[in-house]
């Protein structure tokens, strides 16, 4: 089956992101939560990889979007990533009050959203990995509580001061501040159910909808079909963007 038109193209990528995304929260695919380069990209590259051929790879092209310019794809990209591992690595999450974790929260997602290093599908790969490093917290993350205006408008402002300045992730820490609320220790919430639930957040509700109709727990969800040919180039071409 192939899909010539760009807004089903659209369509199609979420949902089979979703169930892509299900696979990972629910434990039937291993990807090991280091927040580093090589777990960025297995997150694309699992959720993606039916829709693009280049799912998990860098960009090699700069973009920008409103006032905000994204780092450089050579060699500023993987810099970035590299210093919000540094903050996933050098926090003791399971130790944070609340505003600490809004702020550490801060500090890795201004990094890997300046670094903004897919063409498409950064906010949904991005969101993934905040989820996952919420589990390592007393916290988790409801991004029911903040609008899309808030979020985008949060995340621009977070931008550098010039090139070669570090993010600004003061305008960041009151989103995550209100995004935060006290896990439930309950067992028989799974680890997964969370992030699982965030993956009908980042697209339009009728698809995450779409994709609860067409699921049957009893049944193994059928692989989705190979890649689809249009959209390779599309996050380049309309400048990128801030993915709620």
């Amino acid at each position: 089956m192939g899909v010539t038109d760009a807004g089903a193209l659209h369509r199609v990528e979420y949902l089979y992101a979703a169930q892509r995304q299900q696979e990972i929260t629910d434990g039937h695919v291993a990807v090991p939560a280091t927040f580093d380069a090589d777990h960025l990209k297995a997150v694309h590259a699992h959720l993606f990889g039916d829709v693009y051929e280049w799912a998990g790879q860098w960009r090699t092209v700069n973009m920008s979007k409103n006032s905000s310019t994204f780092a450089d794809y050579r060699g500023e990209l993987e810099m970035r990533v590299g210093e919000g591992a540094k903050v996933a690595a050098s926090t003791d999450w399971a130790q944070l009050d609340r505003e600490g974790f809004a702020q550490s929260m801060g500090a890795f997602y201004a990094e890997v959203n300046h670094a903004h290093p897919f063409r498409e599908g950064n906010g949904r790969a991005t969101k993934l990995l905040l989820t996952q490093l919420a589990e390592r917290s007393p916290y988790r993350l409801d991004f029911d509580r903040i609008s899309g205006s808030e979020w985008n408008q949060a995340a621009e402002r977070s931008s550098p001061r010039g090139p070669g300045w570090p993010p600004e992730p003061a305008s960041l820490v009151p989103i995550f501040r209100g995004m935060t609320i006290d896990r439930d220790p309950s067992p028989t919430q799974s680890a997964g159910s969370e992030a699982a639930r965030i993956a009908g957040l980042s697209h339009p509700r009728s698809i995450s909808e779409q994709l609860t109709a067409r699921s049957d727990p009893g049944r193994n969800t059928p692989a989705p079909s190979p890649r689809y040919g249009l959209g390779s180039h599309r996050e380049a071409e309309r400048g990128g963007g801030y993915e709620r």
